[in-house]
C-alpha cells in the first residue's frame, strides 16, 4: 500500500486556497493599469463648493459662519426672524470662544513681560475684565453676511451668516476696558495705563501667530 505524503497533500491544499486571492490581486492590477491608462494624463480637479457667506480668519479680522434651515409658510416669518437671531448668537459663540482662547496666549505673553502672576488679584482681574470686553463687542457684532435661498419643494429655506471682529479693534477695546476696570486700585490702571504698548505687543504677537499657523 502506497503511503500518504501529507506534506505534499498539504502543499496542494495551500496552493489550491491561495488561487482566489491571486485571481483577485490578478484582478485589481489589471483594474489599476486601466484605469491609470484612463485618468493618468487628466488633470486633477481643482474646484471645490464653498457654502455662501463663509468667511475666514485673516491678518486684520476674527470670523466666523454659520447656517440654518427654515420652514417656511404659516407664521414662516417670525420664525425666519427667530432664526436669524439663533444663527447670529451661533456665530457670536463662535467667536467668544476662540477670541477667549486666543486672549488666554495674549494675557500669558503680557504677564511673563510684566512679570504678574496670573493667579494675583491684578491678574485675575485683567484676565476678567478683558473676558468682559470681549463678550461685550461680540454681542455688539451683527451680520457681515447673510443670503437666503429659494423656498424649495419641502417648504424650507436656507439662512447663510458671516460675522467679523477686526483684530486692532479688539486690542483697543481691550487696553480701555482693562485700563477701566472697577476692580483695579487707581494705582495699578495707572501701571497698566503706562505699560499698554506692552500689552498691545504681546496681542499682536499672537495674532501674528495665527497666521503664520493659517498659512
Amino acid at each position: 500500500m502506497k503511503r500518504i505524503n501529507f506534506k505534499k497533500l498539504a502543499f496542494i491544499a495551500l496552493l489550491i486556497g491561495c488561487i482566489p486571492f491571486l485571481m483577485a490581486q490578478s484582478r485589481n492590477d489589471k483594474n489599476r493599469d486601466q484605469r491609470e491608462q484612463k485618468y493618468g494624463n487628466q488633470e486633477p480637479l481643482h474646484e471645490t463648493f464653498e457654502l455662501p457667506c463663509m468667511l475666514y480668519d485673516d491678518d486684520e479680522w476674527y470670523a466666523a459662519s454659520g447656517f440654518s434651515r427654515v420652514k417656511m409658510g404659516g407664521d414662516g416669518e417670525r420664525d425666519f426672524t427667530v432664526a436669524i437671531n439663533q444663527l447670529l448668537q451661533n456665530c457670536q459663540q463662535q467667536l467668544k470662544m476662540k477670541i477667549k482662547g486666543r486672549y488666554q496666549a495674549v494675557i500669558r505673553d503680557y504677564f511673563n513681560q510684566m512679570d504678574i502672576d496670573a493667579k494675583s488679584s491684578v491678574g485675575s482681574h485683567i484676565e476678567s475684565s478683558g473676558e468682559m470686553v470681549i463678550d461685550q463687542l461680540i454681542e455688539d457684532t451683527r451680520a457681515e453676511c447673510m443670503e437666503q435661498t429659494k423656498i424649495d419643494e419641502a417648504g424650507y429655506s436656507t439662512l447663510y451668516m458671516g460675522i467679523l471682529v477686526k483684530k486692532a479693534e479688539l486690542v483697543d477695546k481691550l487696553v480701555e476696558g482693562i485700563q477701566d476696570s472697577k476692580d483695579l486700585s487707581s494705582d495699578e490702571k495707572a501701571k497698566l495705563r503706562q505699560d499698554h504698548e506692552k500689552f498691545r505687543e504681546s496681542a499682536f504677537k499672537v495674532f501674528d501667530q495665527d497666521k503664520k499657523n493659517n498659512e
